[in-house]
Order: structure tokens, then sequence, then C-alpha cells
């Protein structure tokens, strides 16, 4: 399970909630200024940010449909292709908070047991709580990382900044609705991306844990390869 106690629905749009109060300012103040100097650039910025709203919404919904089960329903899924795309939705993002987005596919990762529309919006997620949060001021570079291991398919996010530790993630874990940044030991935001991401590869049955990378630290979670031929 995601955590020790029962996460409730209310919990968690509490949590959003909070976390989109900032981007919808922020579109509020743009389109104002979109009026009186470089409509074009601040008009990139209010499509841009409202785009990663809505994404989160789409992530909320997503893990309220769960049901009682709990579980997605799992098909084989190209991990590659979907980091592409993570990497094409967070790119303008990306470009507001100075951070670059890289990606490194490590072996022939081939298709993982997953849900399709999940995992995109699990690794936007995981993307989101990095690059947000990160120390202000400061660029970072975000890499979406794939690697076939003896356990799996691993697919997750690291960050050169962030340093995250098993002890950070259990410990935003307990302080989810009890604290306004759990997550504080490497995100400064509210840590709804890492929330939604953990209840979906939690119902994808690939548990979130600390990924380490050279220097670089994250989060990711290991699917099951599909062992499906691929059609040609």
């Amino acid at each position: 399970m995601v955590n020790e106690r029962q996460i409730t629905g209310v919990e968690l749009w509490r949590s959003l909630a909070d976390e989109l109060k900032l981007p919808l300012v922020q579109i509020a103040r743009s389109a104002e200024l979109a009026e009186l100097s470089q409509p074009a650039n601040q008009l990139r910025t209010i499509e841009t940010t409202a785009a990663n709203a809505l994404r989160l919404i789409d992530g909320y919904l997503l893990v309220t449909s769960l049901g009682k089960q709990g579980q997605l329903d799992l098909a084989p899924v190209s991990v590659t292709a979907t980091l592409y795309d993570v990497a094409q939705d967070l790119y303008e993002l990306s470009q507001l908070y100075d951070t670059s987005i890289d990606i490194r596919v490590h072996g022939s990762t081939g298709q993982a047991m997953a849900h399709g529309a999940g995992l995109k919006a699990a690794l936007n997620s995981l993307a989101y709580t990095f690059l947000t949060g990160g120390p202000k001021g400061r660029s970072q570079t975000l890499t979406l990382v794939a690697q076939q291991t003896k356990e799996g398919i691993t697919a997750g996010v690291l960050s050169d900044v962030a340093h995250v530790t098993a002890e950070d993630l259990q410990q935003a874990r307990q302080l989810y609705g009890r604290a306004d940044q759990p997550a504080g030991g490497f995100t400064q935001n509210s840590g709804v991306g890492l929330y939604l991401a953990d209840h979906l590869f939690a119902a994808m049955e690939s548990p979130l844990k600390v990924l380490k990378f050279g220097r670089k630290t994250g989060l990711a979670a290991v699917m099951m390869p599909s062992h499906q031929l691929a059609l040609l």
C-alpha cells in the first residue's frame, strides 16, 4: 500500500487545491500583463501554466477513479515512448523554471506491464514535484530515466539538485495531510505531485522507491516486463 494509514480523496483534493493556487494566480496575472506588453510571451506563460494545472487535475481524477480495489488495468506499454511524451509535455514549463529535461534509456527496455495513461500521469507528476520545488534561483537538470534490470523495467525521474533518501520518502508519506511541505527534504512545495505518482504507481503494482544514479537522486518504480510478442 502507499501509506500505512488510509488516504482519503478529501485529503488529496485539499493538497491538490493548495498546489493549484499559485498557477491560477499566475494565469490571472499573466492575462492582465498580456494586454499591456509582449502579449506573445505572456500568452505562452498562460497556456503553459494552465496545461500543467490540467495535467495535475487529470492525475487526480485518475486516482479517484480507482474504486475499492485501487488497481489500474495493466497492458504492455512502451516506457521509452512514454518518457518522450512526458518530456514534450514538460518542455514549456521547464523553461519557466530554468530547468533542462534530459532522457536516458539504458539498454533495451521494451514494453512494461503498466497503465498507459497512469504511467504518463505518474511520471509527469514526479517531474513536476522536482521541477517546481527546486531551490529558487538555481538551475537544475531533470533526467527521465528508464533501464532494464533483473528486477524489471525501472522508470522514474532524477534531479541533479535534489537529494532524495529513503528516509525522506518515508517521512513524506507519514506527514501527508499533516504538514504544508511534507516532502521538504527534497521539494519545497506541497508534494501533491509526489502523492499522485505514489498512488498511481501503487495502483499499477509498482511501488515508488528512491533511485540513485551517479550524483543524481530521484524517485522511480519497477514494472514487470511484457513478454507479449510485438506484431510487425
